[in-house]
């Protein structure tokens, strides 16, 4: 039976700590809370989109809604663009549909993250994570 030198359970403790702490780090990171905002339908432009806060909400088709996390994939930047085609982070020119949010082309290689979206007659509820 062999037994673990004193220096041996340090060691140990450490690397453990260490994994504990990195998967921490890296669980919170996904989880960014982005909050809440309220959009007035009238204010999402048939065809394209607005960018608010920490959301874009687009609208492709009349009376059809779909809410998206700003912030890109990438690096974290916040997308600063949205028209009829694409949404654009300016950070490394990242593109996504402005009609669901996929990637299209540049540095991301994903897609934006879906937001929750509820709508209360003529208000838009935007939640995400």
């Amino acid at each position: 039976m062999s037994t673990m030198s004193r220096r041996d359970v340090f060691k140990s403790a450490g690397v453990i700590g260490t994994v504990a702490a990195t998967g921490t780090v890296l669980a919170a990171c996904s989880s960014q809370d982005l909050g809440e905002i309220e959009v007035n339908v009238a204010d999402v432009p048939e065809g394209s989109g607005i960018i608010k806060d920490n959301f874009v909400v687009v609208q492709p088709e009349k009376g059809q809604f779909k809410a998206f996390s700003a912030v890109c994939p990438h690096q974290g930047c916040l997308v600063n663009q949205v028209d009829e085609e694409k949404i654009v982070c300016p950070c490394h020119t990242s593109h996504f549909s402005s009609k669901d949010g996929s990637f299209i082309s540049g540095a991301a290689q994903q897609s934006l993250e879906e937001a929750q979206l509820t709508q209360d007659g003529d208000t838009l509820h935007v939640s995400g994570k």
